[in-house]
């Protein structure tokens, strides 16, 4: 039966998987994002997702691609396909920019200011695109910004609370990237990895106007208490406060282009894919959820809880999506939120579900969970015979990848080519 359980949970996984798929989810938007467009088109690609969005423009445009340039993950850069599209490429590092994300970034901004005036620029734009298009404010380092981010990581800010910070330390973010468009009209389609999908805050906004201010930016960092371990950008931020610093665009018309932005595919379409798979394997899906935020480990527990609720006479799934944080006190180990998620899960469910069959899949869809080399995990009942306080000793280290290994759990980092946050499907046999 656990092998039965197992396969249940690999189709659960590969569904997830096919709802993110990007390809897929730029053909299925097309007619509604690009309208009755006609002529030559100039398209970006950028983030996990470039090849795939890329492939499937130059589908649907065919002849019509005026000129494409990207950036894309480094094993993704060297795919043939480029070559053979004529596309300018970039090879862009995740989850923290270097040196060539900043030579990449410098490179699309001077393509999108010489776009020609009349034309029509398309922008695919998938998660790590943040990263992708790191080009430090003038007076800040890249070191700063990697320095800025790592904190606030650290410190469990949230996603939104991040990128308010880096769209007003950078300058591509925050509606700059089409601020520089030289061309008529903007068009962008986007795969959100932001629950709620904020187009503001999807990528740190890089084509849409942002209502946060360098007011706000500074507020995060004494909220997160990240102000003495980012001194030059708490300086920076405290200029701009100030007026010394121009603010992000604010509205449609700061853009200084016809700009039209269409969100693809989000978390919650994975999460409606997992529970449709559950169904048809025979689960009644009693709880699906979006939009789950908050700490990894306490929501591995809340979602012990609500299995632990379930009467065990009917065959049931939970299904959860979202974007959990782990807030890292002392040195960390290596791991992320879905094994963080799952490791606190099992720790809770070897009491709470006792002597009942489950199976649990916690897994990130952009395959790699935080920094670490785990994508998450797939436990079941068969793992709770464990040493908790083990588990809870890796818990509280936050070094879940390697106690997820010993337990042959872990789900091993793959390149998806996309990134829709994090889903969690327990599975629970009559």
């Amino acid at each position: 039966m656990t092998a039965d359980l197992r396969a249940m949970l690999e189709r659960l996984r590969q569904s997830a998987l096919e709802a993110a798929a990007p390809f897929a989810a730029v053909r299925s938007a097309w007619p509604t994002a690009m309208g009755d467009s006609r002529g030559p088109v100039h398209v970006l690609a950028t983030g996990k997702a470039s090849l795939a969005m890329a492939q499937a423009a130059a589908d649907l445009l065919g002849p019509r691609i005026a000129s494409l340039i990207a950036t894309t993950p480094p094993g993704i850069a060297e795919d043939a396909w480029w070559r053979r599209s004529g596309t300018s490429v970039y090879a862009c590092d995740h989850p923290y920019p270097t040196e060539r994300n900043v030579h990449a970034a410098e490179e699309v901004g001077a393509w999108m200011s010489r776009r020609p005036a009349g034309g029509h620029v398309l922008a695919l734009i998938s998660g790590g695109a943040s990263a992708h298009l790191c080009l430090p404010a003038a007076g800040l380092s890249l070191d700063d910004v990697v320095g800025v981010s790592r904190s606030l990581m650290r410190a469990g800010a949230t996603i939104r609370e991040i990128n308010c910070v880096r769209k007003h330390i950078e300058q591509l973010k925050g509606g700059r990237l089409a601020q520089r468009c030289s061309a008529r009209t903007l068009t962008s389609m986007i795969l959100s990895d932001v629950l709620g999908d904020p187009l503001d805050v999807v990528s740190s906004g890089p084509t849409v106007p942002d209502p946060t201010t360098f007011a706000e930016a500074l507020n995060v960092l004494s909220r997160r208490g990240c102000e003495d371990a980012a001194p030059a950008v708490r300086d920076f931020l405290q200029r701009g406060a100030r007026g010394e610093h121009e603010e992000t665009p604010k509205s449609e018309e700061d853009l200084r282009i016809s700009a039209r932005t269409c969100v693809i595919a989000s978390n919650a379409r994975v999460v409606e894919a997992c529970a449709a798979a559950a169904a048809r394997d025979g689960f009644a899906v009693v709880e699906k959820r979006t939009l789950v935020e908050g700490e990894a480990r306490d929501l591995g527990v809340s979602l012990a809880g609500a299995v632990a609720r379930q009467p065990p006479r009917v065959p049931a799934a939970i299904i959860w999506g979202g974007e959990p944080t782990v807030t890292v006190t002392g040195p960390g180990g290596r791991g992320g939120p879905s094994q963080e998620l799952a490791l606190a899960f099992l720790a809770e469910a070897s009491e709470a579900l006792a002597g009942r069959r489950w199976g649990l899949l916690a897994l990130s869809t952009d395959g790699r969970d935080g920094p670490s080399d785990g994508a998450g995990a797939v436990l079941t009942d068969e793992h709770t015979s464990v040493d908790l306080a083990a588990l809870r000793a890796a818990l509280d280290a936050h070094d879940t990848q390697a106690a997820l290994a010993r337990l042959g759990a872990l789900i091993p980092a793959f390149a998806s080519g996309t990134n829709l946050n994090h889903v969690y499907c327990v599975l629970l046999p009559a």
